[in-house]
Order: C-alpha cells, then sequence, then structure tokens
C-alpha cells in the first residue's frame, strides 16, 4: 500500500509533467510517451520542463509551499532525500482550453490557478486549414481552430473573445459581431 508521501510524490510529478505539456513553446512532450524506458522517459520529460520560464521572484504562482518554490531538497523519515520542483510560470489563460477537466481540476488545486470562464486576445495571424476553415494564431500565443462551418468577418487586429461552451467546447466572437464559431485550441 502506498503511503500518503508517496501518494503526493506522484500528484506532484503528475503536475510538472502535465504543467510541461501545456507548454506551447515546449518542444514535443509527445516524443517522450513512445519512450518505453522509465528513466529515459523521466529524463525527457525533465529536458522539457528545464527549457520552460521560470517565473520572476515577484510574479505570483498561486500557493506553492516554499521548498517547493525554492527547489529545496528534503529528508524523508527513512532518510531518503527528495527534491521538490521550483515553481512554474503558469496562469489561467496558459491552460485555458488547453487540457480535460481532470488535468485542470488537479492544476488548479496544486499551483491555485483561477478557472476562466473566457479570455480576450487579438489576432496576430489567420490563415485556412486544408478543409477551408480557420485557424487564428493570437498575440498571446494561442493557437485555435475553427470547428463549425460559421462564417465569421475576422481580420489580423481584431480583439476576440473566446468563452466556455457546453460539454466542453468553446465558442470565439468578435467584438464587432454577436456571431460566433466553435473552435478548439491546438497549440
Amino acid at each position: 500500500m502506498r503511503s500518503t508521501e508517496d501518494t503526493m510524490r506522484s500528484i506532484a510529478l503528475f503536475a510538472v509533467l502535465a504543467t510541461a505539456m501545456l507548454a506551447h513553446a515546449a518542444p514535443g512532450p509527445s516524443s517522450c510517451r513512445e519512450i518505453t524506458d522509465d528513466t529515459l522517459r523521466l529524463n525527457c520529460y525533465d529536458e522539457i520542463v528545464d527549457s520552460m520560464p521560470r517565473p520572476d521572484a515577484g510574479t505570483p504562482t498561486g500557493p506553492v509551499p516554499s521548498d517547493a518554490a525554492k527547489g529545496r531538497s528534503d529528508t524523508d523519515s527513512a532518510g531518503k532525500t527528495a527534491t521538490t520542483a521550483p515553481a512554474l510560470a503558469i496562469s489561467g489563460e496558459t491552460i485555458f482550453g488547453k487540457v480535460g477537466s481532470t488535468d485542470t481540476a488537479v492544476i488548479h488545486t496544486l499551483f491555485g490557478v483561477p478557472d476562466l470562464d473566457f479570455i480576450e486576445s487579438t489576432i496576430a495571424q489567420s490563415r485556412k486549414s486544408a478543409e477551408g476553415r480557420r485557424v487564428l494564431v493570437l498575440t498571446n500565443g494561442h493557437i485555435w481552430a475553427q470547428l463549425d462551418n460559421a462564417n465569421l468577418q475576422l481580420s489580423v487586429g481584431d480583439v476576440v473573445r473566446i468563452r466556455r461552451g457546453a460539454v466542453g467546447s468553446f465558442l470565439l466572437s468578435c467584438n464587432a459581431t454577436k456571431k460566433s464559431m466553435r473552435v478548439k485550441r491546438i497549440d
């Protein structure tokens, strides 16, 4: 039977790995999944996490234990040393539309990240997919793909709002019109 400490370490490791997968600038976490050796796979994820930006000293990241925030090592009752991960830069906007409900709940709980109902950003790039649907790159770094056939007049520089829809869906609308289109985050 697993101890509470082992369970907490597993949850913390899961949170770090999930956060690594969320970083759009991180190189392919999907390639790490293909590695069958546990140690090599963990090293792959460690490299991704190490390449992620760290928050400035004054940047709030939610409730993180001080030892974890400083990356200190602790010794447990059995004399084993466990190093806790340093705090990662993560926000409600960073994960909005990115992960499933289970992952989101873990991140909200462990990092105190707010659960947003919507985000607003500006269109930096707009292109058509092979299926003729829009793919929008926003100034916040998000990339969203159109899922339906709605015809919205959108241009680079337009401010858009993406809000939660029913059953885990997302709707994008432009401030200039009341129409919306169903979208999915693809970055």
